[in-house]
């Protein structure tokens, strides 16, 4: 579903870029039938979509690799000494 999915957005992309830029629905074809058909509302909720998931993944690997930088407490450093 998600190779479809990207292949109706590159295709909605490029009717838009290539000059209909009042298109506002995109049928969606297989076997020369009417599977589904999109809109341009469709289209900009999935790139939201997969913008923040992007963005989600950057930040818990940020996330991630400060806990594995972080430096041990000052009582764990110097043991019993206190």
């Amino acid at each position: 579903m998600e190779h479809l999915a990207l292949m109706a957005v590159a295709t909605f992309l490029g009717a838009v870029v290539s000059g209909l830029a009042g298109l506002r629905h995109l049928p969606i074809t297989e076997q020369g039938k009417i599977k589904d058909v999109i809109s341009m509302r469709d289209v900009t909720e999935w790139i939201i979509q997969r913008q923040q998931e992007q963005f989600d993944s950057a930040i818990n690997a940020i996330k991630t690799m400060a806990a594995s930088n972080r430096r041990p407490a000052l009582n764990t450093l110097i043991g019993g000494f206190l």
